[in-house]
């Protein structure tokens, strides 16, 4: 914008010095003047429109220059600049002090040189461009790197869902090669001894038969629990609270007693889904297998924008701070429920002490948009 151009807003309240200095600065080549008899309409005019510069008197009925100065401050945005002159016939160096202090930009006397007035007009106002362009500047900067963090974002959302759904592909893969191979080999070979040990007569080799059957009996149970927990029937059919809830019963024994609260109101995002419901696995298994467990608690909730499992029991405890400092090999399930939640922009935090139980929460965003991407580590 051409400075003379600028809009400029005279602040006094003598219409004889408003109708000078609005014929000084035509003369110059401003074209858009305004101006204001008191503070208060100043400051209306400001709330109007940003003027470019204010040439201000300080001796003004009501609330003088000083107080104008400061309901300015008020009304301006912390990245805002708007130059004031200050016009006063005061030189005493008290007034000076007091117009720099209260935000004045730059200081002229009465009666003033009419050049060096205009000169310091153009450089104020040639700061006010300057500083409007560089925060135009900033703000295309702003929004170039909002769309490039959005896209960034989207591109992180994307790579998540593919990997999840390349984690779960493979958990059918392998869930697939159980059933149809592994234990239907077991199967086999149990059916074919069981014929051989009918055949041979009672002795030491239908005993060792016996045993071997029973192993195989016990293998293939191992492997159908594995096959329940790589690929629950419930999950993606009946939601997130039947598949924890199948997922209890079928490996629960009866020494655990459990209840599930589910207060979830929607269908969940796959995603978001099935890290829930592995977090919510292995704080089961762990209940189940390490802290010794008698009764356990597991909550849904869902509130605008979050989601939230919680699963609580009454175990031995441990103290999370060392195991998550030095998990052992082969024991990196807290490991995978932290990196689950944070993948998906959330969190998960572990409650627990010695002899009082262990409480694990996690807390992920419907629209998981939140937390930079960390590797997904496949459940223990």
């Amino acid at each position: 914008m051409d400075e003379r151009s600028a809009l400029v807003l005279v602040v006094d309240d003598e219409p004889p010095n408003v109708e000078l200095l609005s014929a000084v600065l035509g003369r110059a080549g401003y074209r858009r003047v305004q101006s204001a008899s008191s503070a208060l309409e100043a400051l209306e005019a400001v709330r109007a429109v940003r003027p470019d510069i204010i040439l201000l008197d300080l001796r003004m009925p009501g609330i003088d220059g000083v107080g104008f100065l400061e309901l300015l401050e008020h009304e301006l945005g912390d990245d805002e600049f708007v130059p004031v002159l200050v016009l006063t016939a005061d030189s005493s160096a008290e007034c000076r002090r007091r117009a720099l202090a209260s935000g004045a930009t730059d200081f002229v006397t009465k009666p003033f040189e009419v050049n060096e007035l205009l000169l310091r007009v153009r450089n104020l106002v040639r700061t006010r461009l300057l500083h409007e362009q560089v925060r135009a500047r900033a703000g295309e900067l702003e929004d170039r790197l909002a769309a490039q963090l959005a896209e960034r974002l989207e591109e992180k959302e994307a790579f998540i869902e593919a990997l999840v759904a390349a984690q779960e592909a493979e958990r059918e893969r392998i869930a697939t090669e159980i059933h149809d191979d592994t234990i239907q080999m077991l199967t086999a070979i149990s059916i074919r001894m069981e014929l051989l040990r009918d055949q041979l007569p009672k002795g030491d080799a239908v005993g060792a038969l016996d045993q071997i059957i029973k192993e195989c009996t016990a293998a293939t149970e191992r492997l159908r629990t594995l096959l329940f927990d790589l690929r629950p029937p419930a999950l993606g059919v009946g939601g997130l609270a039947a598949a924890l809830q199948d997922q209890l019963e079928f490996t629960a024994d009866g020494s655990l007693e459990w209840t599930i609260d589910d207060f979830l109101v929607g269908e969940l995002p796959r995603p978001v889904e099935l890290a829930l419901f592995r977090i919510g696995q292995e704080a089961i298994a762990n209940a189940r297998d390490h802290a010794g467990a008698s009764q356990l608690f597991v909550e849904l909730r869902e509130e605008p924008g979050w989601v939230e499992i919680t699963v609580r029991d009454n175990g031995s405890g441990f103290d999370p701070d060392s195991v998550m400092g030095k998990p052992r090999p082969g024991h990196l399930g807290l490991v995978a429920m932290h990196e689950r939640a944070e993948a998906l922009g959330g969190r998960l935090t572990i409650t627990s002490r010695a002899g009082e139980g262990t409480t694990v929460t996690a807390r992920v965003p419907l629209r998981h948009r939140r937390a930079p991407w960390r590797p997904v580590l496949a459940a223990s």
